[in-house]
């Protein structure tokens, strides 16, 4: 008996072979799952947009909230419980986004390092509401300062 194989025959076991030698390579490379890279004006416009959407968000709910606090018993600490309300659900949903948008293209040690600013900020304030405010510590002070590294200080400033 004899095997014949033809032209497409030959293609398809050739590409079967190459698909089945390069899963090695993509399966538990040990590379990051965040290798993503974008182009980074694509990813900055993506990334202001989460950004201003959370800012107007916190806006929305201070807004609704500031006429309370001059009726609370202490109006500073009605403002770090409204901080805590907001504040840490918004940063958690924008770093979210922000991770899964990909890393900006020349900046992607840098905005990882921005990212775990975020994360660490987040965590301080909810150890401490206080610290979500900008008077004496702030929890993203951190943050805050490589953003403009990264192009993220629309994430800070409304």
């Amino acid at each position: 008996m004899k095997w014949r194989i033809g032209k497409r025959g030959f293609t398809w076991g050739a590409g079967a072979a190459l698909l089945i030698a390069m899963l090695p390579l993509s399966c538990g490379s040990g590379q990051d799952s965040e290798a993503n890279v974008i182009p980074r004006a694509q990813f900055l416009a993506k990334a202001r947009q989460i950004c201003i959407k959370g800012g107007a968000k916190m806006d929305k709910y201070y807004f609704s909230r500031i006429p309370r606090s001059r009726k609370a018993a202490d109006p500073e600490e009605f403002l770090n419980r409204v901080d805590e309300e907001i504040v840490i659900p918004v940063k958690t949903q924008q770093v979210k986004e922000l991770r899964a948008l990909g890393l900006p293209e020349g900046k992607e040690k840098k905005f990882k390092e921005f990212l775990a600013a975020m994360e660490e900020g987040i965590e301080e304030g909810k150890r401490d509401r206080r610290t979500l405010r900008s008077s004496g510590h702030y929890a993203f002070q951190r943050a805050f300062d490589m953003a403009g590294a990264v192009g993220m200080k629309r994430c800070f400033l409304g």
